[in-house]
């Protein structure tokens, strides 16, 4: 449940054996929800962190989880690995880039670089970006190099 504010659900109560009920309508109010809450109801009617519209959660196992999924605009429904940003060699140095989307907030970028994926050996990319435009670099002097992006959520 939010920390904050109250929850207001209508039901009812299924005639059977087992004594089930279902949840009708939900509404969350007393405070505003945040743009990712907002986003959580929009596509899994649950505003907080947990089952199916958790952070970490890949509701639609395209392997990319469901805040990356927020963060960068696309459907956690449907495969979106053909639509995250891709790094690219250009002019001496590895980049992504890409545009936040306008109704994402509160999501910190970044992204990192390693020669092998030991825990211990991820460096930080230099980071360029400038508002909403997020560009990242990594020197190409090395031929074999593994990036991620990381997004975080306050």
């Amino acid at each position: 449940l939010p920390s904050e504010g109250f929850l207001r659900a209508r039901g009812r109560g299924l005639t059977s054996n087992r004594g089930c009920a279902m949840v009708q309508q939900m509404e969350v109010f007393g405070r505003s929800l945040s743009p990712l809450e907002e986003w959580r109801m929009a596509q899994f009617n649950i505003p907080t962190n947990e089952s199916e519209a958790a952070n970490d959660f890949n509701a639609d196992s395209d392997g990319i989880t469901n805040l990356m999924e927020y963060a960068l605009g696309l459907d956690p429904k449907s495969d979106s690995s053909n639509e995250i940003p891709k790094w690219t060699s250009v002019n001496g140095v590895f980049e992504m880039s890409f545009q936040q989307p306008a109704t994402v907030e509160g999501i910190t970028y970044g992204a990192e670089w390693s020669e092998t994926m030991k825990q211990e050996d991820w460096h930080a990319a230099q980071d360029l970006s400038s508002g909403g435009d997020k560009v990242f670099h990594v020197p190409a002097s090395r031929e074999n190099l593994f990036f991620r992006l990381k997004v975080t959520a306050p």
